[in-house]
């Protein structure tokens, strides 16, 4: 039977109706990460007389419980698709905001917190959600991940304002009702109707090429292999990238959760804090569509190492920043280091294929998120500790001059060696 004429030759490419799934996904999905929960910690900590130590380290079990989830996740992503894990992972999600609206008491907190965090990384965000985008883009996924991972920062921007505009009036509770009815509402509906597993299902080719077009244009920093998980796990690109993106996690993360008390920390009021997010989630928006496309013409690696640097400069001017242009110039530098991250997921299917993306990414996590989950918590223990974030501001930068290195030494591997099949005997 011959492919439906509307699928053959689609006036749109349909991965970019993935695209816009992927990004709604993200953009809900990021209410119960990092930037939403800096947005109400104070307030949270306050009412309830927990400490900021207590309540990030829910955050950090969760990220934790959920890596040991990622490469189950991961083959289920590659063997049927990212359609039920995300459709799941929104329900579940938005069941999760309700009951955070209505807990009582911290082991509450944590069960329902711990299970939302492991949630999101494992359909809405991470694993299966780039694993959707990488499918169906090769030529452009540098740009195509970027419209993606910028949804996290659009989220965390709107929610973060909506976090201080809800709080004042209703109460912190509000905060999470009303991410759950957003979540519920919808994401649950476009996930279970939209979402392929691949172009070739359907009829298609990555990035809508044709026949005609598809060896002609290539992307600069893919290997042109599919590697196994044992052939992946063989090379040190693989063990270079997982490191590297450790520390560099490590940093981001950290920065996330307390972006908001380190500028308080730093003399700015709450409200000013909060519109300063806003500000540097907006000027991330814009890093990282253009990173993506700086990322499809260049070395993805080597535009991580060097914006990574640009990062090391802004922390070391927040160390030292005593006047608002200093600050001001902390969220420009960091704003643009931002737009790196998809870059990073990017590079995962540019150096090891499409085939076995979301089982790697998930192996992968199991490396990456000690260092995403640890800093955080360390760094809410040494402000309880010092009532100063100076330390920790040393020790992000001192992250960062190492994961530069490690990203600006990173190569491609090489191919993998193919397995001779055994001649039958006559």
């Amino acid at each position: 039977m011959s492919m439906p004429q509307a699928l053959r030759k689609p006036k749109v490419f349909y991965g970019w109706f993935i695209v816009g799934v992927v990004f709604l996904g993200q953009f809900l999905g990021n209410g119960i990460m990092n930037i939403p929960l800096g947005a109400i910690l104070k307030p949270l900590t306050d009412d309830t007389g927990w400490s900021r130590t207590q309540v990030t380290f829910a955050a950090s079990v969760g990220s934790i419980a959920g890596s040991f989830l990622a490469p189950i996740s991961g083959r289920l992503a590659d063997r049927h698709g990212p359609r039920v894990l995300m459709t799941l992972g929104s329900v579940v999600l938005g069941i999760v905001f309700v009951g955070l609206t209505y807990m009582q008491s911290l082991w509450q907190f944590y069960v329902l917190y711990i299970i939302g965090r492991m949630t999101t990384g494992n359909s809405l965000q991470g694993i299966p959600s780039n694993t959707a985008v990488v499918n169906w883009f090769v030529r452009m996924r540098g740009r195509a991940v970027g419209i993606t991972t910028s949804a996290t920062y659009i989220g965390g921007a709107t929610q973060a304002f909506l976090a201080r505009y809800l709080t004042p009036i209703f109460g912190w509770r509000s905060v999470w009702l009303t991410f759950g009815i957003l979540t519920l509402g919808i994401l649950t509906l476009p996930a279970a109707m939209l979402l392929r597993r691949r172009p070739e299902d359907i009829g298609l080719r990555p990035d809508g090429d044709t026949e005609a077009t598809v060896g002609a244009r290539r992307n600069v920093t893919a290997s042109g292999h599919d590697f196994t998980l044992k052939q992946a796990l063989r090379t040190s690109a693989f063990w270079w990238l997982a490191v590297s993106t450790t520390l560099r996690l490590a940093v981001i993360n950290t920065m996330n959760v307390h972006f908001i008390p380190i500028l308080v920390w730093k003399g700015l009021s709450e409200i000013e804090a909060a519109f300063t997010l806003s500000a540097m989630s907006i000027l991330s928006l814009t890093a990282r569509l253009a990173m993506g496309v700086v990322g499809d013409r260049f070395p993805k690696q080597r535009v991580i190492a060097v914006f990574m640097l640009l990062g090391v400069v802004g922390l070391l001017t927040l160390q030292q920043a005593t006047q608002t242009w200093q600050i001001g110039f902390y969220i420009l530098t960091y704003a643009t280091m931002e737009g790196i991250i998809p870059l990073n997921w990017a590079l995962i299917g540019d150096f090891f294929g499409r085939s076995h993306f979301a089982t790697l990414r998930g192996v992968m996590g199991l490396v990456y998120t000690w260092g995403a989950v640890i800093f955080p918590v360390l760094a809410g223990w040494i402000f309880d500790t010092t009532q100063s974030y100076a330390m920790v501001i040393w020790i992000l930068i001192g992250l960062f001059v190492v994961g530069s290195l490690g990203f600006a030494l990173l190569n491609p591997p090489r191919p993998p060696i193919a397995v001779s099949p055994v001649p039958a005997r006559v």
